[in-house]
């Protein structure tokens, strides 16, 4: 969720406008609206958007017969990568072979899958790397 205020530098006051923002995304195509908001008041809006990967946005105002447009400086967006796994069975006897299966969000080209047993003094000793 990204919350702003939009400054206009004109004479005319904003309390009386709901003046729409559009919450955009570079791609590389260029910016792709996300969703719209309207100010209140006090020129604060907020707007919601799901992205998948990092990605720039920036908030643009188009104007109107009486104000204006303005841009804002472009922000960076870091999306924290997710892990999930499984396995096939919690319990194996010793040699026993477990099928191990998760999904990382965002996609990545490469994934590297580092298998540990825990020692009794609490430690991870490495067991297996495999590359995805």
């Amino acid at each position: 969720m990204l919350r702003k205020k939009l400054h206009i530098r004109e004479r005319h006051p904003l309390h009386a406008d709901r003046l729409p923002v559009d919450l955009q995304q570079r791609t590389s195509s260029g910016f792709v609206t996300l969703g719209t908001a309207f100010t209140d008041d006090n020129g604060n809006w907020t707007v919601s958007a799901t992205l998948p990967r990092n990605a720039s946005a920036r908030a643009l105002f188009r104007g109107d017969d009486v104000h204006s447009a303005v841009v804002s400086s472009p922000v960076t967006v870091v999306v924290a990568p997710a892990i999930s796994l499984t396995a096939s069975s919690d319990l194996v006897s010793p040699g026993g072979i477990i099928q191990f299966t998760g999904k990382v969000t965002p996609v990545k080209q490469t994934v590297k899958l580092v298998i540990s047993q825990q020692q009794l003094d609490g430690t991870f000793a490495v067991v297996r790397e495999v590359r995805f």
